[in-house]
């Protein structure tokens, strides 16, 4: 599983994380994800559609 946090200024779009995390849909893997979607203030959070097998969305 992977992620990356993404800011969007005009037209240009910057990338200021990306993680790989090893183990899947386990608890740590998930709270990561919240975590720096937390730090970062993120408005938005896009999955793919396959993401999970239905764990969101």
């Amino acid at each position: 599983m992977a992620y990356n946090v993404t800011y969007f200024l005009n037209r240009y779009i910057f990338l200021v994380k990306f993680e790989s995390l090893l183990e899947g849909y386990v608890p740590q893997n998930l709270t990561k994800i919240a975590e720096a979607a937390k730090t970062h203030k993120v408005n938005n959070i896009i999955y793919e559609s396959n993401f999970g097998d239905g764990i969101f969305g």
